[in-house]
C-alpha cells in the first residue's frame, strides 16, 4: 500500500481525533484473507484469481500485469463492448474487463460507496461480500464513504451513547466484518439523510478505529510512477460537505416533512463550507500533486432521479474545473452513472448504488453511462493516469473468482501529471 502524507480539515467544525495511517497486511495475512474469500464465492470449480507480485514499497510491480493502452487523449472511455440485447448508454455494459484492467501498475487503489447504511438488510447485505472480495484482490488501501450512511433518519437526537455504539455497530460494524476490511480505514462523509439526524453523534462515535468521518476535510496520498513517469506522485483529495447547500431543504414544504434535516442545514454556515472548499480546491491546485479528486454526497451532474443540482454546479462546477481536479465523486442518486460536462474535463462519477437501488434515470448531455444497478466503485491511480471500475453487485455476475462484474470502466491520463 502507498502511504497516507497528510490531512488539513475546517476548523470550525469537529472531527474526530488525528488519523493513523492504513496498517499493511502481512504476506500471510492476505493468503489467509484471499483463501476466506474464497469460501465464500463458492469454493472449488472457480478460476483462481491472477496471481500478482508487489514491490518493497507495497506497489504493484509493472511487470505483474498485462500492458494498458494509456495513449488517451483527450480523456476518454476505454473501448466500448459490444451492448448486450436491450442494453445501451442507459443498461449495464458488461464486457471483458478484468482484474487487470482495474489495477493500474504502482498504483494506490481504493474503493467508494454510498448510500449504503441499512443495517445489513435492504441490499447492503448484497454490496458487501464484494466490497471485501474486490479490497482484497486489488489490495485496496482504503474506502470511501460518500454518505447517507444511516438510513432512513439518521442517528436519532439524544441518543445516548450506548444507543449511539448499537446502532453504528448494527449500521457499519457488524456488517464489514471480513478480513481484507479489518484494518481499512473508512473515510465518511454524510448525506442528507445522515442530516435528518445527529450528525454529530456519528463524527463523535469512537467506537470503530476503521470509521473517520467528517464534515470538510483534506488527504494525501502517495501514489507510484506512472507510464512514462520517471518518479511517484501524489493524490489530493477534497471532501465536502454538501447537504447545507442544498436549496431544496429549506423550502417550505420539504422542510415541513423533515424538520431535523432543515433545521441542521440552517444551522449549518454554509458561506464558510463553500469559502473552505474553494480554499481547499485552490490549496491543492498548488500541491504539486498529479491526481486532485473531490468527494461529497450530491453529485453536480447525475443520471438519476434527482438529475443535476443547479446549488453545487453555481458552487464548485467552474471552479473545479480550473483547479484541475480529475474526479468528483458523489452518490445520493441509487445507481452507478458517469458523466462529463461537453468540452469539460472532470469525470462525474456516480456511486450511490449501495444499498436500495431506484430505477429512475434521467440522462442528460454529460451521461456517459448510468445502469440502476447495485454496487460501487474501484479507483486505482498512479503518477499518470486513474482508472475507475463500476461493480455490478448481483448473483451470478462474477470477474472471474471475485463475486460482482465490472459493468462499466474508465480510464483517463491525469490532467496534472
Amino acid at each position: 500500500m502507498t502511504g497516507e502524507i497528510d490531512g488539513a480539515e475546517l476548523p470550525s467544525i469537529p472531527l474526530m481525533a488525528s488519523l493513523t495511517s492504513s496498517q499493511r497486511y502481512t504476506a500471510f495475512g492476505i493468503g489467509l484473507c484471499l483463501l476466506l474469500l474464497l469460501g465464500w464465492w463458492g469454493g472449488s470449480g472457480q478460476d483462481s484469481l491472477n496471481e500478482t507480485t508487489w514491490n518493497d514499497s507495497g506497489t504493484m510491480a509493472a511487470s505483474s500485469i498485462p500492458p494498458v493502452d494509456m495513449n488517451i487523449s483527450p480523456p476518454k472511455i476505454s473501448p466500448k463492448p459490444s451492448f448486450p440485447p436491450g442494453a445501451g448508454p442507459s443498461g449495464p455494459v458488461v464486457g471483458d474487463w478484468g482484474l487487470q484492467d482495474t489495477v493500474l501498475p504502482n498504483s494506490l487503489t481504493f474503493l467508494s460507496i454510498g448510500d449504503w447504511g441499512r443495517a445489513g438488510k435492504g441490499g447492503q447485505e448484497i454490496t458487501a461480500p464484494p466490497l471485501a472480495a474486490w479490497a482484497a484482490a486489488t489490495r485496496a488501501s482504503f474506502v470511501v464513504s460518500v454518505g447517507d450512511n444511516v438510513y432512513v433518519d439518521g442517528v436519532p437526537r439524544g441518543s445516548s451513547p450506548e444507543e449511539v455504539d448499537g446502532i453504528m455497530r448494527s449500521f457499519f460494524s457488524n456488517v464489514y466484518t471480513a478480513p481484507s476490511l479489518s484494518a481499512l480505514p473508512f473515510y465518511a462523509i454524510f448525506g442528507n439523510h445522515d442530516y435528518r439526524g445527529d450528525v454529530g453523534a456519528q463524527v463523535a462515535w469512537k467506537g470503530d478505529p476503521r470509521w473517520r468521518p467528517g464534515y470538510n476535510f483534506t488527504k494525501r496520498w502517495k501514489v507510484g510512477r506512472g507510464v512514462g513517469s520517471s518518479g511517484g506522485g501524489c493524490i489530493s483529495a477534497v471532501f465536502t460537505d454538501t447537504s447545507p447547500l442544498i436549496s431544496e431543504y429549506l423550502e417550505t414544504e420539504y422542510a415541513k416533512k423533515h424538520p431535523v434535516l432543515a433545521s441542521n442545514v440552517r444551522s449549518a454556515d454554509k458561506s464558510a463550507i463553500r469559502a473552505w472548499t474553494l480554499s481547499a480546491l485552490r490549496k491543492a491546485q498548488g500541491s504539486g500533486c498529479s491526481c486532485l479528486l473531490v468527494f461529497g454526497h450530491h453529485p453536480l451532474y447525475s443520471p438519476g432521479e434527482h438529475s443535476n443540482s443547479e446549488d453545487l454546479i453555481e458552487a464548485y462546477g467552474e471552479a473545479m474545473e480550473e483547479a484541475g481536479v480529475d474526479a468528483y465523486i458523489a452518490g445520493h442518486d441509487h445507481l452507478l452513472g458517469h458523466s462529463r460536462v461537453p468540452g469539460g474535463q472532470v469525470e462525474h462519477v456516480l456511486t450511490g448504488g449501495g444499498s436500495e437501488i431506484r430505477p429512475k434515470m434521467v440522462p442528460g448531455p454529460e451521461t456517459v453511462w448510468v445502469s440502476p444497478i447495485r454496487g460501487f466503485t474501484v479507483h486505482s491511480i498512479n503518477a499518470t493516469h486513474m482508472a475507475t471500475s463500476y461493480i455490478w453487485c448481483q448473483d451470478g455476475q462474477s470477474t472471474g473468482a471475485l463475486p460482482g462484474r465490472v459493468a462499466f470502466h474508465s480510464l483517463k491520463p491525469l490532467r496534472n501529471k
